[in-house]
């Protein structure tokens, strides 16, 4: 996978769902033992921040390691195991034999590789095509703060990854899912990076700011909860 468009590493993580017949992500380690992707090792790493690491096989003899931290969530470690498949199936060209995951991208890190393991995996759980209509489906019920917690927690258990996922995944698709409440049919969406929408002087607000604002209408101060737990990087 080269230097991609957001839009190219979208339609890259669908073909590779498509071809590969995933249908269900809820258990990302498994499809990689079970599919002989990547032996998976459940390790108690001691450095801090450290989620996840993944070795990739030198020759056909090898297997393909990915390690996560035993203390994670299962719904963490489904995203880093997802985040980890993305480096072993797609970066396995670079002549690079390890990758780590960090909750923050390190300086010593290649900031564009891990950006594609962040938003590749969070394309790969929680796709585009699924997502959008079912915020679509269910925005008119959400009235109150509380109503968008619940959906919050709710859209995190059915695509089996953490609260702090759909959070980033609302505000890196926030002009796509305003698209898409607009009418814009899934297949006409246009899928734009943060830095393309700020030269295009496109603005819209996140559903993050819509239930930021029913916090503020409820309690009279200002609420933001986004966790940026993976470090999504902005492209």
């Amino acid at each position: 996978m080269g230097y991609t468009t957001k839009c190219d590493l979208c339609r890259t993580i669908n073909r590779f769902r498509s071809e590969c017949l995933i249908e269900h992500t809820d258990n990302v380690a498994e499809e990689c033992e079970l599919r002989g992707w990547a032996k998976i090792i459940n390790y108690p790493f001691t450095t801090v921040g450290l989620k996840g690491m993944s070795y990739l096989a030198r020759n056909e003899q090898e297997r393909n390691i990915i390690m996560l931290r035993e203390t994670l969530s299962r719904e963490e470690k489904n995203f880093t195991c997802a985040h980890e498949l993305i480096h072993v199936k797609f970066h396995n060209n670079l002549h690079i034999a390890t990758f780590q995951c960090f909750d923050k991208v390190r300086p010593n890190q290649n900031s564009i590789l891990e950006w594609q393991a962040n938003e590749g995996a969070a394309e790969l759980l929680v796709p585009i095509c699924e997502f959008l209509p079912i915020i679509k489906e269910n925005l008119p019920s959400l009235k109150t703060w509380q109503d968008f917690e619940n959906f919050d927690f709710g859209l995190a258990r059915y695509f089996s990854t953490t609260k702090g996922v759909i959070k980033i995944r609302y505000e890196d698709l926030k002009y796509e899912i305003y698209q898409y409440l607009n009418g814009t049919p899934l297949e006409n969406i246009e899928i734009l990076s943060h830095k393309m929408q700020c030269s295009r002087g496109i603005q819209v607000e996140s559903l993050n700011d819509v239930e930021d604002k029913l916090w503020q209408k409820e309690f009279g101060i200002y609420h933001i909860d986004i966790v940026a737990e993976d470090n999504h990087v902005q492209a």
